[in-house]
């Protein structure tokens, strides 16, 4: 898919949507929502099961520059083709934005003459037989500001139950959980490096790694993702 024509997909999608800086979790999946990029480099892992990555900053008067960098496939998984969309939401008369895939770089730079929301797109290409996922980085400098990171637990949201029937299930601030069928559970983050948690239902406990917008996998076998996220 295109540049022009991923870059179209999120000016469709955004136009109507609120442009308000709303805190977020890194790596969103939804295109009306997207991630507030930070200062430095902000990693992902996109992934064909899950959906596309959306992050956003703001472009100050003057100038910006930025680089995708696609780094390896994750695990067990076959390395996805990544494709970037960069747009400005709403576009803006003036502003300019050139981008050039450069091997595994994307490398993207524009001007504003107004404070300006750019929004990127990273998509893993749709589901297919085999799982297709790759890590990346997004460096973003010059004259930008940056949105404001969500002061919620990082694995707050809804999931879909992959391996153990649960269904959908709503992972709580409090360290609550609830599943669609209303079975409860607890959520315990036992090490923040490794963003590695003991969920437990009744009397299973699973140990977990959350991997923001793609899910919680197995902690022992990455390529097994037992919750994946749905926003």
């Amino acid at each position: 898919m295109s540049l022009r024509i991923l870059a179209s997909f999120l000016i469709g999608n955004l136009i109507g949507s609120s442009l308000l800086s709303t805190p977020v979790f890194a790596q969103s999946l939804n295109v009306k929502k997207p991630a507030p990029l930070q200062s430095g480099p902000n990693s992902g892992t996109v992934d064909n099961t899950v959906g596309a990555h959306y992050w956003y900053f703001y472009a100050e008067p003057g100038s910006f520059s930025g680089t995708i960098t696609r780094l390896s496939g994750p695990g067990e998984s076959v390395r996805a083709n990544i494709s970037a969309g960069i747009a400005y939401a709403p576009k803006v008369p003036g502003n300019t934005l050139v981008s050039k895939d450069n091997g595994d770089k994307t490398n993207f730079s524009g001007t504003v003459k107004t404070r300006s929301k750019v929004i990127l797109m990273l998509d893993p290409g749709g589901a297919g037989l085999l799982r297709a996922a790759c890590n990346y980085n997004i460096v973003v400098t010059g004259n930008v500001a940056y949105g404001e990171a969500s002061s919620l637990p990082e694995i707050a949201g809804t999931y879909e139950s992959m391996t153990n029937g649960l269904g959908l299930t709503k992972f709580l601030p409090d360290g609550t959980l609830i599943t669609a069928t209303g079975l409860k559970g607890t959520w315990t983050l036992f090490d923040a490096d490794t963003k590695t948690y003991l969920v437990k239902v009744n009397e299973d406990t699973w140990n977990l790694k959350l991997i923001p917008a793609q899910g919680l996998v197995n902690a022992d076998n990455t390529a097994i993702i037992a919750f994946k996220m749905m926003h």
